[in-house]
C-alpha cells in the first residue's frame, strides 16, 4: 500500500501524444488527497458546462476484484457525468487503491467515514449543498448506510448492491477456490 506525506502534490501523469490536454470547455480531472490526515485519494471531475448542476455526485466504488475490473467504467461514468454539468468525485477507501493504509486494517466503520468525507469534500470543492450517491456492489451498501444518516443526499443509486453479507462472502470464497485451482495459475513458468 502506498503511503504519502500530507500535503504532497499528486502528478496527473504524462499527456498522450496527439491528444489535447483539454477539449473545448472540459477541464482535466484533478487527482488529490483529502480526508483524515489527507489519507484518502480522490479524483474530482469539475462540471464541463458553463451552467453547472446544483447537485454533486459521489461515486462509491466496489471492493476487491470488482474494483479492478470496473475502475475504467467508473472513470468513464465520472467523465460523462461531468460533461453534462455534474461535479463528480470518485475516490479510494482507506487501505485500497491509492489511499493510505492496509486493506487488512479496513473496517466497515472506517469506510463509512470515508464516504462521509467524500461527500463533504465534493460539496466543498463544487460549492453545492446537495449530493447524489452512486454505489456499485459493496459501494452501494456503503452509500446506503451513509445516505440514511444525512439530510444532504438527494438521490441514491444502488447498482447491483450487496444485500446479503453471507451470500457475498460465499461468492468471494467460491471465486478464491476457483482461482486457486486454476490449472493456468499452477503451470510452471520456467
Amino acid at each position: 500500500r502506498r503511503s504519502r506525506r500530507p500535503g504532497a502534490a499528486v502528478s496527473t501523469g504524462a499527456q498522450t501524444p496527439g491528444v489535447p490536454a483539454r477539449a473545448a470547455g472540459r477541464q482535466a480531472p484533478e487527482p488529490f488527497y483529502f480526508g483524515p490526515d489527507d489519507s484518502l485519494f480522490g479524483v474530482y471531475h469539475a462540471p464541463g458546462r458553463a451552467r453547472a448542476r446544483t447537485v454533486a455526485i459521489v461515486l462509491c466504488q466496489p471492493f476487491g476484484h470488482e474494483y479492478f475490473r470496473l475502475h475504467r467504467a467508473f472513470r468513464n461514468i465520472a467523465v460523462g457525468l461531468s460533461r453534462v454539468g455534474f461535479p463528480v468525485l470518485r475516490f479510494d477507501y482507506h487501505g485500497t487503491g491509492d489511499s493510505s493504509g492496509e486493506t487488512a486494517d479496513a473496517r466497515l466503520g472506517r469506510w463509512q467515514q470515508d464516504v462521509a468525507a467524500a461527500i463533504d469534500e465534493v460539496k466543498r470543492r463544487s460549492g453545492v449543498a446537495r449530493v447524489s450517491l452512486i454505489g456499485l456492489r459493496f459501494g452501494a451498501a456503503l452509500a446506503w448506510r451513509e445516505c440514511v444518516t444525512r439530510q444532504d443526499v438527494d438521490l441514491l443509486v444502488m447498482w447491483e448492491p450487496i444485500v446479503a453479507g453471507r451470500g457475498y462472502l460465499a461468492e468471494l470464497r467460491e471465486l478464491e477456490r476457483a482461482w486457486l485451482s486454476d490449472p493456468a495459475r499452477q503451470a510452471d513458468p520456467g
